[in-house]
């Protein structure tokens, strides 16, 4: 169980990385700093920060406020976590049956 655990949030910390630095790609292309995603998003520029570094698991609300300001769909800013996710959930199915 401790496995499955560890293994979870290894997959969730990458996930994070990810998703913070699509995140962070379309910010810079736009040319908008933390400061005005963050209030556009309404959320603190700190978070904003953290996010982005995949230092926190910013919930689905929070992620479509942000992909809304940076004018980015879901699948963008999820682009490239299929390949990490998938062997995740095939582990969860090996461990259980």
């Amino acid at each position: 169980m401790d496995e499955e655990k560890n293994y979870e949030k290894i997959i969730e910390n990458e996930i994070n990385l990810i998703v913070g630095k699509n995140l962070r790609l379309q910010r810079k292309k736009l040319k908008l700093s933390t400061a005005e995603v963050a209030f556009r998003a309404n959320i603190s520029r700190a978070y904003l920060g953290r996010i982005e570094r995949g230092e926190v698991t910013a919930s689905h609300h929070i992620i479509l406020k942000i992909t809304i300001v940076l004018d980015l769909d879901m699948n963008t800013a999820f682009k490239g976590t299929h390949p990490k996710i998938k062997p995740y959930l095939n582990f969860q199915l090996d461990t259980h049956l």
